[in-house]
Formats: structure tokens, sequence, C-alpha cells
């Protein structure tokens, strides 16, 4: 693993830096690109920010960039709990975005790593899942790091879905497949409601993750009605009962005696309950 020189040892103070000048045909190129770039000195110093950056940032003009490390711009959580800034805590030693950067100024080549930064914005912890490239060049005489910041939230927020749906998935079909083993082998004790509920268990897990594909999109039109409160929570526990059974939890349902509805989608309410009840067992 590459890592950071120690962020706590001693560096004697460096006299102001000359502006580097950044030829106008590169600004109009990198202003142009639809992700985050930016120009940066061995210490990581920004020397340009396009303005894909900066509308990302929401910040006025260059001025506000220059001479700032990304992770200031960021607002790290990390460059705001050291007087150094950006590099200066003991996290920074290990920030892949950091590591990415420097390794390419010291190897002369082309680095590409996924970061994540925690940054708090307007009070919010946020995280950014950042792909970054780093490009050694040489600009004016100076060796400098052109550095892309891509976005790749959605595309891991994707992946974490898909992972889950297709554990869910693979759960599912066990439970099938248990059913069908005991027909086999006691098929008098085997009842055909269970093989329905088990079909169902996995027609709402592949309508579930449809619906989070429509969310993510945007596309999500909710079909919202009067629900009792009862028969949703039931419905929803029903399959989970062999399944937390196995883990040694009992599911139990405790409901007043007057009837409770509550208006909502039921294949949204019911994954809403399912998940739960699976990360509480």
């Amino acid at each position: 693993m590459f890592v950071l020189p120690d962020p706590c040892a001693e560096t004697a103070p460096s006299e102001p830096a000359q502006p580097i000048p950044v030829p106008a045909a590169l600004a109009e190129i990198l202003n142009r690109l639809p992700y985050m770039a930016m120009l940066l000195t061995a210490g990581r110093e920004i020397v340009f920010a396009n303005q894909t950056l900066l509308d990302s940032l929401g910040l006025a003009n260059l001025q506000s960039a220059v001479d700032q490390r990304p992770g200031e711009l960021l607002l790290c959580v990390h460059s705001r709990s050291h007087s150094r800034g950006c590099g200066g805590a003991e996290g920074c030693r290990h920030c892949q975005a950091a590591q990415t950067i420097d390794e390419a100024l010291q190897t002369g080549s082309k680095v590409v790593r996924e970061a994540r930064v925690s940054a708090r914005s307007e009070g919010r912890l946020v995280a950014y899942d950042l792909r970054v490239t780093a490009i050694p060049v040489e600009l004016s005489g100076h060796e400098l790091a052109m550095v892309f910041f891509e976005d790749i939230s959605a595309l891991k927020r994707r992946e974490h879905l898909e992972s889950i749906f297709i554990h869910d998935l693979l759960n599912t079909v066990s439970g099938l497949h248990l059913l069908i083993e005991r027909l086999h082998e006691e098929p008098l004790r085997t009842r055909p409601a269970e093989f329905s509920r088990q079909v169902q268990l996995l027609t709402d897990e592949i309508r579930a993750q449809q619906i989070l594909v429509a969310a993510e999109r945007g596309e999500l039109v909710r079909d919202i009605q009067c629900l009792p409160v009862g028969e949703l929570i039931s419905d929803a526990l029903e399959g989970l009962r062999g399944w937390s059974a196995k883990r040694g939890v009992e599911l139990a349902v405790e409901m007043p005696t007057a009837p409770v509805y509550l208006a909502t989608d039921g294949l949204v309410a019911r994954r809403v309950v399912l998940n739960a009840v699976k990360n509480a067992v």
C-alpha cells in the first residue's frame, strides 16, 4: 500500500509560490469536461479547477479554489480537524485520493483509485464516492498532477442494492428448495399454502427490486391504499418465521384491539417491515 509521509513531521517553511500560468487552450478543454478536474502542485495545492468542479461545490470563481487542497474544497472532516488542513491529520495518511495524487507524482505514471471522502456540509455528514485519476504533467517547468474526480456514488449505491437483492433472492429460493425436499421426504406434511407463500415471497423480492430501480430513476409511482396494519405486518413476517427460528429468534406481533389502518403502498410498506425485522434478527 502506498502511504503518505507522516503528517506530524516538521517541515521547513517554504517561500510563497508564484502563480503558475495555465494556457488558455488547456483551461478551455478542462472546462468542457463533465467531471471535476484540477491541476495540483506537488504539495497538492490547486493551480486550476474546471467549471464543473466550481459548479459542483458551489464556488463563485476560480480564485475560491486556488491554493487550497482537494480535501479543503470538499470540506473533508479530516481537513477541518487539523491546523494544516488537507493532509495534516493522522487519518490523511491513508486517504486514497491523496495517495493517488502523490503516487502519480512520485512514479511519473497515471494512477487510478476509488476513494471515499467523508465531509460535513451544512451540518450534515456526507460521503463522496469518487474515482480519482491522477496524471503527472509538466507545465511551465513545474511538475504538476492533472487530477480528475468522477462521482461514482450512484454506481456504488446500485452495486450495494444489487448485492442485497441477490442475497435476499437466494434466501427465498433456499426456502423453496427446502420445501421441495420435504415434499419428497414427507409429502403428507407439506401444505400447498407453504409453496404459495414462498412463490409470493419470490415475486415480492423481484417486484421490490423493480421498485428500487424505479426510485433510483425518479420514476416510482406509488399505489396508495388504506390497509389494515395487522394484516400488513403479519403478511410481511409470515415468510420470515422459519428463517428467524433457525437463528434462535421468535417473531410475535402485538396489536391493539381496535383495528388500525394505514394509507400506504402495500408492497413498499411490506418491504420496509421485512428489512427492518431482518436487520433486528
